[in-house]
C-alpha cells in the first residue's frame, strides 16, 4: 500500500483494513479445494484453451486506441483512481472494449475461475479490466516497463492472460522473485499468470518485432463465485471498499428519552416518529411503518433486542422486508454478553437471508459516524446487509 498515517480517518487505511476482513471472510466461505503454489511463491502460471485464445486474439488485434484522461470514468467515485500522465505511459496503448471483448473476457473467467480459486484460497471477482499493446520498441524503460510494484491492499491481485505468445522475443512480463530471482513469462498464446503485484516486483517486457497484447485484469475476493467481470473506467484502479454504505432513509429502533418500555424510533427526511411497544407482554404484530425496499439503514441497539426469541426473529424479518436491496441492517449488543448475544443474532440473521458484512469496531464507527450512540464503550456492533446479486 502507499505509505499513510494508521489511522481510521485515513481512506487508505480504511480501505486496507477492510479489504482484510473481508479476505478473511472470502477464506472461511469458501468450500473448494486449494494448493499452496501462489500462496508460496506469491504467482502463477497457467494455460487457457489454445482455440480460444486465438479466437480471443483476433478479437483483441481488431480494437482501436481508447481515449485516457482523467475524466474517463465519471461512474468511479468508489475507486482508487491511478490516472498517469500519456508522457509516462505513452508506449502502453489502452484498447477499446468492445461488447465482444467484453463476452470473451467473461469466457475467459469461466475458464480458469476454478483453477484460481484453487491457488487462491477464495472465490474472487474480477473488479476493472483492460487490454493493452506495448509498442514495437526494443526493451522500453519507460512507465510500466520499468519495474514497480503497484499500490494495493495485498489481497488485490492481477490476473494477465497473453493474446500473444509470451516470451523475451515477442513482449511479455517480467517477474522478480522475493529470492531476487527475474523469471520471464513465456508460453504460447492464451498463457495466463496471477500476480501478487504490491509484493513481487515487475515490469513488461516490449519487443522491436512485435507488439505484445495481454488482458489485464484487476481481481480481489469474493463472497460468492462470480464469473462476470465489473468493467470500470480507465482511470479507476480497484475499489477503495469491499462494500458501501447505504444512503438516504434511515430507521433506527431505540429507547427514547423517558419512554417505558422499547420504542420504535423512525425518522424520514423530516423527522417523524412513531411508537411501538417491542415490550414481551404486548401481543402487537411486529411491523415498521415503511414499504417494501425504501430504508436504507435499521440500527438496533441493546435494549431492543431485549426481546424474546419469536419477536425478535419477526423484527430481523420486518427489517429484511423494509431495506433495500443492500441496505444495512445495524446491530449493536452489550459487551458483557456479546459473545452469546452476537452468535445467535448472526445466526438469526443469516437464517433470514442477510449476508455477514463485517464486525471490525474501528471501522464500523468510522462509516457510520453521525450514529453517535456507536461510540458507547460497552458495546459491540456488527453489520449485516440485505443482498443484492452482486455483493462484493
Amino acid at each position: 500500500m502507499l505509505d499513510y498515517q494508521t489511522s481510521f480517518d485515513n481512506p487508505l487505511y480504511r480501505s486496507e483494513q477492510a479489504w482484510k476482513e473481508h479476505t478473511r471472510l472470502a477464506r472461511r466461505d469458501y468450500q473448494g479445494a486449494t494448493v499452496n503454489d501462489f500462496g508460496k511463491n506469491k504467482f502463477f502460471i497457467g494455460q487457457v484453451e489454445q482455440t480460444f485464445a486465438n479466437r480471443f486474439k483476433r478479437v483483441a488485434e481488431s480494437l482501436v486506441r481508447s481515449g485516457y484522461d482523467t475524466t474517463a470514468s465519471q461512474s468511479d467515485y468508489t475507486y482508487y483512481r491511478n490516472f498517469t500522465s500519456l508522457n509516462d505511459d505513452a508506449e502502453v496503448q489502452r484498447l477499446e472494449l468492445t461488447h465482444e471483448a467484453r463476452q470473451h473476457i467473461d469466457e475467459f473467467l469461466a475458464h480458469v475461475y476454478d483453477d484460481v480459486s484453487t491457488q487462491l484460497g477464495y472465490n474472487w471477482q474480477v473488479v476493472n479490466g483492460r487490454i493493452t499493446r506495448l509498442a514495437q520498441i526494443s526493451d522500453s524503460q519507460l512507465g510500466s516497463n520499468a519495474y514497480h510494484t503497484d499500490s494495493l491492499p495485498d489481497t488485490v491481485i492481477k490476473l494477465l492472460l497473453f493474446l500473444t505468445p509470451p516470451s523475451k522475443e515477442l513482449g511479455t512480463t517480467a517477474i522478480k522473485t522475493e529470492q531476487g530471482q527475474e523469471i520471464f513469462v513465456t508460453g504460447p498464446t492464451g498463457t495466463w499468470a496471477l500476480l501478487e503485484v504490491s509484493q513481487l516486483l515487475h515490469r513488461g517486457i516490449s519487443s522491436a518485432s512485435a507488439q505484445r497484447i495481454v488482458c489485464e485484469l484487476t481481481i480481489t475476493p469474493s463472497r460468492r463465485r462470480n464469473t462476470t467481470a465489473t468493467i470500470k473506467g480507465i482511470v479507476s484502479h480497484y475499489p477503495l471498499m469491499p462494500w458501501q454504505r447505504c444512503s438516504e432513509l434511515k430507521v433506527c429502533v431505540y429507547p427514547i428519552g423517558s419512554l417505558e418500555n422499547d420504542n420504535w424510533a423512525i425518522y424520514a427526511d423530516s423527522p417523524s416518529l412513531f411508537y411501538n411497544t417491542l415490550s414481551p407482554e404486548n401481543e402487537q404484530p411486529v411491523h415498521l411503518y415503511h414499504d417494501a425496499n425504501s430504508v436504507a439503514l435499521i440500527y438496533l441497539t441493546p435494549r431492543t433486542l431485549n426481546l424474546e426469541h419469536n419477536r425478535l426473529h419477526a423484527l430481523l424479518a420486518e427489517s429484511l422486508r423494509v431495506l433495500k436491496p443492500d441496505g444495512d441492517l445495524l446491530l449493536q449488543v452489550n459487551k458483557q454478553t456479546q459473545s452469546n448475544q452476537a452468535a445467535l443474532l448472526e445466526h438469526a440473521a443469516i437464517e433470514l437471508g442477510f449476508t455477514f458484512i463485517s464486525s471490525e469496531q474501528a471501522l464500523l464507527k468510522s462509516i457510520y459516524n453521525d450514529v453517535t450512540t456507536l461510540n458507547a464503550t460497552d458495546t459491540h456492533i456488527l453489520l449485516f446487509k440485505k443482498p443484492k446479486g452482486d455483493l462484493l
